[in-house]
């Protein structure tokens, strides 16, 4: 009787005669050319990405040049992003061009928008930059500007919260705050911008550049900093003066009572010690431990009083001791 299963054993042999008359290799290549030609593709490659990128940055720069370019560049992504795919595309987005129109056309949103863009072409020329300390000017001017804005929005925030104004014009300026948020207060990698043209890959990396429009503390310690740190710069020092003057307007001027005292007492001491530091960075050591001697005298119940504590200790560690002054030559006695 003929089994109705062949032993596992002939599947075996019948597979290993199929492998032993395989077809063989292929002849053999000519590596020389196709090295070459390799050569050639990956160059065509880096310029052509070179294209895109130079031509983004045209783009965004040209809507970062008045309002209405930067509006209009807006809903260009917001059409792409979000309505792209979806049915009755066309009137769907209509309606929402519609319904945005006033926010569009507002001075706030449209400050917003100008912001959000320079900084995006300013991340995106630093990346890769052979001279990454040129930038350090351009983002210091930056976060100037962004700063001198401080008033129109604070204003605007603190109708919304005491709730003054006409309920329109009310509505209006709480989708200012959120766009606000959403363009300043979030990290470029999500950026409506960067999302449709596909910037991702040409945006520095975290940990060397700030990559959130609104922070200006971050842009001062990673885009400004370094730099002058590095060329002992006393410009350096001025830094923290103006984020402090910042962060102190900003309470004062939002009548923020509850945030005042916790700024006096530990956020602007934490940023003293900080330019302190900096002072002794650029060589100014003697006004440095000073300075962290009178802040250790002055707020002694801080949270840091240990890392001030230490840092002093090992400023004067390194300073050592004064030098002895030098004896006097003794005067010629008088001949006999």
């Amino acid at each position: 009787m003929v089994p109705r299963f062949l032993p596992a054993g002939v599947f075996l042999v019948v597979a290993l005669s199929r492998a032993v008359s395989a077809p063989q290799d292929a002849p053999a290549v000519n590596a020389e050319v196709i090295l070459r030609d390799l050569d050639q593709i990956e160059q065509q490659q880096k310029h052509a990405i070179q294209s895109a990128r130079v031509t983004a940055i045209s783009e965004i720069k040209a809507a970062a040049s008045n309002g209405v370019a930067a509006a209009n560049l807006f809903e260009k992504a917001i059409e792409a992003t979000q309505f792209d795919g979806i049915r009755n595309k066309g009137s769907s987005f209509t309606d929402w061009k519609s319904s945005r129109a006033d926010l569009l056309r507002s001075k706030e949103m449209q400050t917003v928008l100008l912001m959000h863009l320079k900084y995006l072409v300013l991340s995106m020329e630093r990346k890769g930059a052979d001279q990454p300390e040129l930038f350090a000017p351009p983002a210091l001017a930056y976060a100037v500007e962004l700063a001198s804005l401080d008033p129109l929005f604070l204003k605007r925030a603190e109708s919304i919260k005491e709730n003054t104004g006409q309920k329109d014009e009310l509505a209006l300026q709480k989708e200012v705050q959120k766009m606000k948020d959403e363009l300043l207060n979030k990290s470029l990698t999500e950026s409506v911008f960067v999302k449709w043209l596909r910037l991702g890959s040409w945006l520095p990396a975290a940990d060397s550049w700030e990559l959130t429009p609104g922070n200006i503390s971050g842009i001062l310690e990673k885009d400004v900093r370094p730099s002058l740190r590095k060329a002992k710069n006393p410009q350096l020092l001025e830094t923290w003066e103006f984020e402090m003057k910042v962060l102190a307007d900003r309470i004062t001027f939002g009548r923020l009572e509850h945030q005042a005292e916790e700024f006096n007492t530990v956020t602007r001491p934490r940023l003293q010690f900080s330019r302190a530091s900096d002072m002794e960075e650029i060589g100014q050591k003697n006004r440095a431990a000073s300075e962290i001697y009178t802040m250790i005298k002055t707020y002694p119940q801080h949270p840091d009083f240990g890392k001030w504590m230490q840092g002093l200790r090992e400023m004067l560690k390194i300073a050592g001791p004064a030098p002895e002054p030098e004896a006097a030559p003794e005067a010629p006695k008088p001949a006999a």
